[in-house]
C-alpha cells in the first residue's frame, strides 16, 4: 500500500469513518474508475463519496464531502480540524 493511502486510512480510522477499500492493482474495474476521474492516471488514494470523486484528498476534504453527500457516515460529534499552512490557503481560494 502506498504511504498516502495508509495515511488517509489511519486518519479515517482515527475518526471512526467507515470506508470500503479497493486495491486497484487487484481490481480492473476499480483501476478503470480511478483513471476515469484522475485524468487517465492511477492516482491513489482516490475516494468516492456519493457522486463526488476526490483524488489524493486530505481527510478534511473527505469528511466535508461525506457531510454534504452522505451525512449519516460522519459521527455527530466530529469536529473538523482547521486546515494549516498551504491547505488553509487552498481552502480559502476554493471557498472553504
Amino acid at each position: 500500500m502506498c504511504a498516502f493511502c495508509g495515511s488517509l486510512r489511519r486518519q479515517l480510522d482515527k475518526h471512526r469513518i467507515e470506508y470500503h477499500l479497493v486495491n486497484i492493482w487487484d481490481n480492473p474495474a476499480g483501476a478503470a474508475y480511478v483513471r476515469s476521474v484522475a485524468r487517465g492516471h492511477e492516482t491513489v488514494p482516490t475516494v468516492s463519496v456519493g457522486t463526488v470523486a476526490l483524488v489524493n484528498p486530505t481527510v478534511q476534504a473527505v469528511l466535508a464531502a461525506a457531510r454534504k453527500h452522505t451525512r449519516a457516515s460522519v459521527p455527530t460529534n466530529y469536529e473538523a480540524p482547521q486546515p494549516r499552512g498551504l491547505f488553509r490557503l487552498i481552502a480559502r481560494v476554493l471557498g472553504g
